[in-house]
């Protein structure tokens, strides 16, 4: 139970699309880490702690409780593009996390989809893609392949 909300709920709604697979892969790696530790532990803990192998397991939640609070923003009723700027601040704490956020959204005159734009121009300015193709180069080679899209 401790492990459902941060690696279920929680892991697919924070993820942006450009990494949302190999994030969500790590969340769910987590999750079975936990997963397996809990089941391993348990039955140990049974044994010597009896009923009380559940409080223990309890006080784990509510020692969850003030961490989840104070470093996990809410989700709810945002969109992926909302959450990407409220994940840009350099702070841990979501208070922190929410000023950067109302900042990037006051910059872009309270327009979420060009504070967005304006965060990822801001991150590598030297990158613009043309809409009409997509150019694969070849790290290694000097080869480069053009695909238009018209």
């Amino acid at each position: 139970m401790f492990n459902i909300v941060p690696c279920w709920i929680y892991g697919t709604e924070i993820w942006p699309q450009e990494v949302r697979v190999k994030g969500y892969s790590f969340t769910i790696l987590g999750g079975a880490i936990g997963f397996g530790m809990t089941t391993f532990v348990f039955p140990i803990l049974l044994q010597p702690l009896g009923w009380a192998t559940f409080v223990f397991f309890g006080a784990l939640n509510i020692v969850a409780s003030p961490i989840i609070y104070f470093f996990y923003p809410e989700t709810a009723n945002r969109s992926l593009e909302e959450m990407n700027l409220i994940f840009t601040s350099d702070s841990w704490l979501v208070s922190e996390n929410m000023k950067e956020y109302d900042r990037h959204i006051a910059a872009a005159g309270g327009n979420i989809a060009v504070a967005a734009r304006a965060l990822l121009d801001g991150v590598d300015g030297e990158t613009h893609l043309d809409p009409r193709s997509i150019i694969a180069r070849e790290e290694e080679g000097e080869m480069s392949t053009v695909l238009n899209m018209n």
